[in-house]
């Protein structure tokens, strides 16, 4: 009898704690869980931006072309031979002369000189040497008396083109002496035959005729 009562107790507890255990379990299932509200999220308040005023364009100022100048057209001029002589000289060797028109001596026109292999070199205008008279020229070739041909020619004094005949002029080595017949001095006289131009000099003093 007494070992049934203290199955009994046993029996007893083990249900006491069974109940507890139901009822916590219970408890637990019963109370809801607190539901966490999440903090609302902060939304950035935007900066306006500065509102730009865009910078007025300025048109651009017409460009005024000017008007082409005209270029004058070249006088027409034509030179002519007037007279060739030669002259013995050992010291020199030269090609010289004078231009005119038919009464006047010319200055402020070239000549020009060359030979063969060479474009050659230009007179001075004539008259502009100040040692010399109006309308003369004159070409330096050496410093000696030396044989050569050469080729003269008037040139236009705009465009440099020849407008007289292109004349072909030889000199000699020897001899030079002054009795000799030497030639190392040309003297050509040119003539202007057509148009006009150069600066008049003075007035030419006709030969008398006999």
């Amino acid at each position: 009898m007494a070992r049934r009562s203290k199955w009994v107790w046993f029996i007893g507890i083990a249900l006491v704690f069974s109940l507890a255990a139901c009822a916590h379990a219970f408890a637990n299932i019963s109370t809801p869980v607190a539901t966490i509200t999440p903090l609302p999220v902060s939304t950035p308040i935007q900066t306006p931006r500065p509102f730009h005023t865009p910078t007025p364009t300025r048109s651009p100022t017409p460009t005024v072309t000017p008007s082409p100048t005209a270029t004058p057209s070249p006088v027409p001029m034509a030179f002519d031979v007037a007279g060739i002589t030669t002259a013995p000289n050992c010291g020199v060797t030269m090609i010289r002369g004078t231009l005119r028109d038919r009464t006047r001596l010319l200055n402020g026109i070239r000549v020009h000189v060359w030979w063969e292999g060479s474009e050659g070199v230009y007179s001075l205008p004539s008259g502009e040497d100040p040692t010399k008279p109006d309308g003369y020229w004159d070409v330096v070739l050496d410093g000696y008396a030396k044989a050569g041909r050469w080729f003269a020619a008037v040139v236009h004094p705009q465009t440099g083109a020849h407008i007289s005949p292109v004349l072909t002029v030889e000199t000699d080595a020897e001899p030079c002496t002054p009795e000799s017949n030497g030639r190392q001095v040309i003297t050509i006289d040119f003539v202007l035959v057509e148009g006009q131009g150069g600066r008049p000099g003075p007035t030419l003093t006709p030969t008398p005729t006999t």
